[in-house]
């Protein structure tokens, strides 16, 4: 059953008299208070408390997910805060619900890039929707707040909270450090990702991140909230996780991560390295494709 990979609606599908598989499901992600600095209105905190109670209330009360849990012959889960809340009763399969085509592009030129004099700004990349739960503010509140300056920010998507974001920018002074340009083809995105020494994700709530799989795939280590999808996605072989402890806390761990590869180029080659081995191992369409043939699979066999 394809669903919108969210764990609300398994549809009635599990009442079929034939084997049943059910996701990879998501949408099991919380709104973590500590964040409420993240947003720029207070009617976005609103909406994502009232999600957790929809979130919990399904949960409770919903006699579809009960009966698909029940009978579903598998289900797979897209990540680690969606497996956190559903029945302990049984076993899932862990399947990313997006995954990336290798042959798109390969992993960016390190040689010119190591060879330039540190003094060169450190080039960050931020792509996504600029929505709330996307939480681009986090950054922009990070680098107002940083004695580091030698840095350039490219900022790649359009959205809700774009207006707030640059008038912050200009707000904070530091527009001419960052740019916002707007929604591009992916053509277009793809020569950033090659010009950009590191990938930042700042999401507060994804059940994994497309982009970061763009990220990795030309080679760019990625620092991310150690959260949701991301938190397993990204591993310290690839990138930075922050802990969420606080505000504070994890806008000081972005800075001190673009600080540590500022003044390390190589590790920036190091991770970005390791991420492309990673999606190639954990996250091409031809191995989820390979995880479901082996279900069904065996699910033939067993009838």
């Amino acid at each position: 059953h394809i669903t919108f990979n969210e764990f609300r609606t398994p549809g009635k599908l599990y009442q079929l008299p034939v084997p049943f598989v059910w996701g990879p499901i998501g949408g099991g992600q919380f709104y973590n208070p500590i964040f409420k600095d993240a947003y720029f209105s207070r009617k976005d905190i609103n909406k994502e408390k009232l999600r957790n109670f929809i979130n919990r209330f399904y949960l409770i009360f919903s006699s579809d997910i009960k009966a698909a849990v029940k009978k579903a012959n598998t289900i797979l889960i897209a990540d680690q805060s969606t497996e956190s809340i559903m029945p302990k009763s049984r076993k899932y399969v862990r399947l990313l619900e997006t995954g990336y085509d290798l042959k798109r592009n390969e992993v960016k030129d390190y040689d010119e890039d190591l060879t330039i004099n540190k003094k060169r700004p450190i080039r960050l990349l931020w792509v996504g929707g600029i929505w709330p739960r996307k939480g681009l503010k986090v950054l922009i509140d990070a680098l107002h707040n940083s004695q580091f300056e030698n840095y350039s920010l490219s900022i790649v998507g359009d959205g809700q909270d774009r207006k707030a974001s640059e008038r912050l920018v200009r707000e904070y002074g530091i527009e001419e450090k960052v740019r916002f340009l707007g929604a591009l083809s992916y053509d277009e995105v793809n020569s950033l990702y090659d010009n950009a020494d590191v990938f930042v994700f700042t999401s507060l709530r994804d059940t994994s991140g497309n982009v970061v799989l763009e990220a990795m795939s030309h080679g760019l280590p990625v620092i991310a909230i150690n959260h949701h999808g991301v938190g397993e996605i990204v591993t310290d072989e690839t990138g930075v996780l922050i802990d969420p402890v606080s505000y504070e806390s994890v806008k000081q761990g972005f800075l001190r991560a673009i600080e540590q590869y500022a003044q390390n180029p190589y590790l920036m080659e190091k991770h970005g390295i390791a991420g492309r081995k990673r999606l190639e191992t954990h996250y091409s369409w031809e191995n989820n494709a390979k995880v479901l043939q082996d279900i069904y699979g065996r699910i033939v066999a067993e009838k």
